[in-house]
């Protein structure tokens, strides 16, 4: 057995799928603050006081967002109308959602890209330069000290999710098969974008974690095996490169179902991908995924948030046991798929996420 590890060299070794002392064990959501109601105070506790934790860094903190104009509307009883509008040197792009007035969930009524001109607009922006420095993130690392790890988040998400969302689901899936010359140009615009903040962070000690999600917006259902290496792994590979050539890791967070694309992040350079969702949810079991990504990426998963809402503990009990014999020991963090976004919580789920937490544990 090994020796005792701290957090931090266990979730180190984890992302780089070498022997662990133990299975680390994550609870995404959920820190000394979050969940921030009082019925979430024992989970908060049990996480502060056993689990392998990470806090979290986004690059928006050096490197903001073109500046916008905003103007806010009233839509209906319920919502408001906000218009933000964003100047680019051939011209505005404009961008309008509805925002709920009772905490309510938004949603978009206007993408910021509709049409090859809004693209050209787009692309007449001028690269981001950094505004700031990385001393939130030194104190942030020196914060976690062993405890776990200080995680960079690279806020535009991949090059693939990061276009997909300026069009829209919809509109950028139409576009991948009527212009998919200028999606590759709208990709290496954001991949340029993206090298120029990694290099920024390597070179001001911001590292070594990184994390970026947004791939699942090129996958199934609406885009096929083509379209996720073309629009994801072409242009991931390149940036993870960047990061894995300066010995650092890649966190990469995908929902969906991901049966014949785990080769693709293998090829794209991950540390690390979540939440790897086994039947309903996703499409592949926790075996399937460890064969398929051959002990060069490490599961971190795999334990539905649903589940742990409603199932007996005694199934959650035995999902961890599963989840381990499968997946486990090397090459697996123990986490849910999702963060806790109950804001109440229930007995039935405080009682589940202490059962995954203990059997996690309680297996070496």
């Amino acid at each position: 057995m090994k020796a005792r590890m701290t957090s931090r060299e266990r979730l180190d070794a984890a992302y780089r799928c070498l022997p662990t002392d133990r299975v680390p064990v994550f609870v995404r959501g959920a820190s000394d603050t979050r969940p921030p109601h009082d019925s979430y105070a024992p989970l908060r506790k049990l996480v502060c006081e056993t689990c392998d934790l990470k806090w979290a860094w986004s690059t928006s903190a050096v490197f903001p967002s073109p500046p916008t104009t905003q103007r806010v509307e009233p839509y209906d009883a319920d919502f408001d109308l906000v218009t933000t509008v964003m100047p680019t040197p051939r011209g505005e792009l404009v961008h309008q959602h509805l925002a709920g007035r009772k905490g309510q969930p938004g949603m978009t009524r206007r993408h910021w890209l509709a049409s090859r001109d809004d693209a050209l607009k787009y692309l007449s922006l001028p690269s981001p330069g950094p505004s700031g420095d990385a001393a939130g993130f030194l104190a942030l690392r020196e914060r976690a000290g062993e405890r776990g790890i200080a995680e960079v988040h690279l806020h535009e998400m991949n090059p693939g999710g990061h276009v997909a969302e300026l069009f829209g689901s919809e509109a950028f899936a139409l576009l991948t098969l009527e212009d998919r010359g200028l999606v590759h140009e709208l990709l290496e615009h954001a991949t340029q974008r993206a090298l120029r903040v990694i290099d920024w962070c390597l070179a001001h000690d911001v590292g070594p974690y990184f994390a970026v999600s947004g791939q699942e917006y090129v996958a199934p259902p609406l885009h096929g095996p083509r379209d996720f290496w073309d629009f994801n792994v072409r242009y991931d590979k390149r940036l993870f490169a960047r990061i894995r050539d300066a010995d650092g890791l890649v966190h990469v967070h995908c929902h969906g179902s991901l049966k014949g694309l785990l080769e693709g992040f293998v090829e794209a350079g991950a540390s690390v991908l979540h939440p790897v969702e086994a039947p309903p949810m996703g499409n592949v079991t926790a075996a399937e995924a460890k064969a398929a990504l051959d002990g060069k990426v490490c599961i971190e998963g795999n334990i539905q948030v649903g589940d742990l809402f409603t199932l007996p503990p005694r199934e959650i009990e035995r999902q961890v046991e599963a989840l381990i014999r499968d997946a486990g020991p090397t090459g697996l963090i123990v986490a849910p798929t999702a963060s806790p976004y109950a804001p109440v919580a229930t007995p039935r789920m405080l009682a589940n996420y202490e059962r995954m937490v203990r059997t996690a544990l309680a297996c070496r």
